[in-house]
């Protein structure tokens, strides 16, 4: 089954929408906090994207290396020190790691992750401490789903000191094994460190910034976005990634122009990328969702999903379409589908703390609520939504203490400051003896 490539889409009710019933929720568009500025870092054209399709890894797109007798000196300063010139005949090569190396470079292009293992084990039978071995042995780990061992390899690779091209290459393997993970903490501090070595490290920046948005850092995310897109090669995961967060902002032509870039192919296109046909699909999502026709929409996200079943994202933005229509119990259910893949992922918990709210399971929602804030406590929605969540509970002075956090971190917040005084008036009347 086809792997998407390319980024997701946000569906046009967002997941903070207001319960019914209850005081609007408006967005507040500024209340995501940037946490980290990128600078303008141009990616050279030979490097090809990898990507996340759910939170399954896919390989780089990356060329086998060349036969042994055409073999040249790597001519890409990512993959400098990690495709080296092969080796001779059979007998040579079985005690020739240049030669293991490359082999288990050209199986693990196509995919036989078992068989790479193979190679590099043989290469690390001969020198335990060969870096680029232990790296690109991380990666096929990575393709296998064994994200603990390619951590365990890309930390053992880092120790033992080696060329700063494989340096930013394993911190972004292990970046990425930590973003399987869903730690994310972790993945940004790795992402970092790759750009510190290599600024213009695009993988890097384009994973750095789908971490920031896995984390709710929404500001973040859009400066990596756009960064990856500023280096003249328009990229359909950066557009997808950049309108999602767009769309989250409130900028909602911005979000189009960018849905249609990427579901127009967007540019540079590696071997294996869909991102074009897959864009497509969530570009008639969002068209359909943008005309009120929902039904129309969760179709769309359907044939997304029957493409590739592990793609977190679209679980949610289907989620987000049911929860528009007032199927409560099928959009929890699609936001435990996108947490059992991504656990973290504070949209997911958030859409269903909503999902749990609308059906008057507070305990639930609160415990939704209060993972999220846990995760990312900066956003001053999760705050608010718990807050209905304790009112409605009966639980006021709870209820204000998450108003006033509301309106700590984004002063200009009218609901949370009438909702405030209601806290504070039922909490009052508690208070008062009966008549």
């Amino acid at each position: 089954m086809g792997r998407i490539f390319f980024a997701l889409i946000v569906c046009l009710a967002p997941v903070f929408a207001p319960a019914q019933g209850a005081d609007p929720l408006p967005m507040d568009r500024t209340a995501y906090r940037s946490k980290d500025a990128y600078a303008e870092t141009p990616e050279p054209p030979h490097i090809q994207r990898g990507f996340i399709s759910g939170l399954r890894w896919a390989p780089l797109s990356r060329p086998a290396p060349p036969a042994p007798s055409q073999a040249p000196a790597p001519t890409s300063t990512i993959d400098a020190g990690f495709i080296p010139p092969a080796g001779g005949g059979a007998a040579e090569t079985k005690t020739d790691p240049a030669a293991l190396l490359a082999q288990g470079i050209a199986l693990y292009n196509e995919g036989k992750y078992d068989e790479a293992v193979s190679r590099y084990n043989q290469a690390l039978k001969i020198d335990s401490r060969d870096a680029p071995a232990l790296t690109r042995r991380a990666q096929a780990y990575l393709g296998k789903g064994a994200y603990d061992r390619a951590v365990a390899d890309c930390s053992q690779a880092l120790s033992v000191g080696s060329a700063s091209e494989t340096q930013a290459f394993a911190l972004f393997v292990r970046g990425s094994a930590y973003l399987h993970k869903a730690e994310h903490t972790l993945a940004a501090a790795d992402y970092a460190a790759a750009l510190k070595l290599k600024p213009d490290y695009g993988d890097a920046l384009l994973y750095r910034g789908i971490t920031h948005y896995y984390n709710g850092e929404l500001d973040a995310a859009l400066g990596a976005f756009s960064s990856c897109l500023r280096n003249g090669a328009s990229s359909p995961d950066a557009r997808m990634y950049r309108g999602a967060v767009y769309d989250l902002k409130g900028n909602h032509d911005a979000a189009k122009r960018d849905y249609e870039a990427a579901a127009a192919g967007g540019g540079e296109e590696g071997a294996g990328h869909q991102a074009g046909a897959a864009a497509s699909l969530m570009a008639a999502a969002l068209r359909s969702a943008g005309a009120g026709n929902g039904e129309e929409a969760i179709g769309e996200y359907t044939k997304v999903l029957e493409q590739d079943p592990r793609f977190a994202p679209a679980y949610y933005y289907r989620g987000e379409a049911y929860l528009k229509q007032g199927a409560y119990d099928k959009a929890a259910a699609d936001f435990s589908a996108a947490l059992k893949i991504q656990p973290a992922y504070i949209l997911a918990l958030n859409g269903r703390g909503s999902a749990f709210y609308q059906n008057k399971a507070y305990d639930k929602a609160l415990a939704d609520y209060t993972e999220s804030v846990r995760l990312n406590p900066g956003m001053p929605q999760t705050f608010y939504r718990r807050g209905l969540a304790y009112f409605e509970k009966g639980a006021y002075d709870k209820a204000a203490a998450d108003f006033e956090t509301v309106l700590a971190l984004n002063p200009a917040y009218p609901e949370a400051e009438a909702n405030l005084q209601k806290a504070y008036g039922a909490h009052a009347a508690e208070d008062q003896p009966d008549a």
